[in-house]
């Protein structure tokens, strides 16, 4: 026996790219006499909405806009992350730059002086 497909809405499919996906798997050998089914929709806080055909388009809308939510949300958390530890990484290296600077004064002026020479003599 043939698996039995279901659109989004619980009913029988209604385009035909949902006919095709209904023949292909009618098709492929499968006999497993199981029903396909979609996994429900759930809003924002986990729960699942329910499956009613004239509002499966609003309740999908629901929790694509709460799943969006909670990218933004995502988004906005790692992005705070890595401002921070982008700022600490620059903070270690510019210490690290001071005290190797600190520690060769005079091998830190002879480069400065080169490096001004050098310039100077493109120009």
């Amino acid at each position: 026996m043939a698996e039995k497909f279901e659109n989004a809405n619980g009913g029988a499919p209604n385009t035909e790219f949902e006919r095709s996906i209904a023949r292909s798997a009618a098709s492929d050998g499968s006999s497993s006499g199981t029903t396909t089914k979609t996994p429900p929709l759930v809003d924002g806080n986990g729960s699942a909405l329910k499956r009613d055909k004239t509002n499966a388009a609003d309740d999908q809308l629901k929790a694509l806009k709460a799943e969006l939510e909670n990218l933004k949300h995502s988004v906005a958390t790692i992005a705070t992350t890595a401002r921070g530890v982008a700022t600490e990484k620059v903070d270690l290296t510019v210490a690290d730059v001071e005290e190797a600077l600190k520690r060769n004064v005079f091998a830190s002026v002879g480069i400065a002086a080169l490096v001004g020479y050098l310039w100077g003599r493109t120009r």
